[in-house]
């Protein structure tokens, strides 16, 4: 632990330093080892220690990323509000077949559904399906707020995302925004 925090062991004595040069010196003298006489005559160089502090910030950090990373908090940022809904995902371009992060936003105590595509839009139970596009399961906004990841088409092309407002057999569009599936 001694290394981490930058507490050091006890301070080197220069002067048993210096007779301990001074005694290695003398020997390599009456051995006649030119090339130890060099390597003694040359200063070791000092090695510079990051200081501990540094070492534990990055380790603090690498912590919290790979806790948020196996959580699962990484979610789309987006402003909560309670009285107009709202859509983002995390980027507008995706590869077939991609999960594409998204947050919604909207009032709560109702059922929410994300579609992608602008075809007729069909309720089958708890999930909503799309002539020509990607449906998914009806959700609720706990809190005026919810997270998810959506697959993106099969097919290249431009599609918009559809957040719905479900009411009894019907669905309502609040928001949208436009994603790019690459080919």
């Amino acid at each position: 632990m001694s290394g981490i925090f930058g507490v050091r062991g006890p301070r080197k004595d220069p002067e048993r330093e210096a007779a301990a040069r001074r005694t290695q010196e003398k020997y390599l003298k009456d051995l006649g080892d030119q090339e130890g006489l060099d390597r003694l005559a040359v200063e070791p160089r000092r090695r510079r220690r990051l200081p501990g502090w540094i070492l534990a910030v990055v380790l603090v950090v690498l912590v919290i990323t790979g806790y948020k990373a196996f959580t699962g908090t990484n979610h789309v940022q987006i402003d909560k509000s309670c009285t107009s809904a709202g859509i983002r995902i995390a980027s507008a371009k995706a590869n077939p077949g991609a999960s594409v992060p998204w947050s919604a936003t909207g009032p709560s105590g109702s059922e929410w559904a994300l579609v992608v595509g602008s075809g007729k839009v069909t309720r089958s139970g708890d999930n909503v399906s799309v002539a020509g596009g990607t449906g998914g399961p009806v959700f609720p906004l706990k809190g005026c707020l919810a997270h998810g990841g959506l697959l993106a088409p099969e097919t290249s092309g431009e599609y918009v995302v559809q957040l719905l407002k479900m009411t009894g057999g019907t669905a309502q569009r609040r928001a949208t925004t436009r994603l790019r599936v690459l080919g």
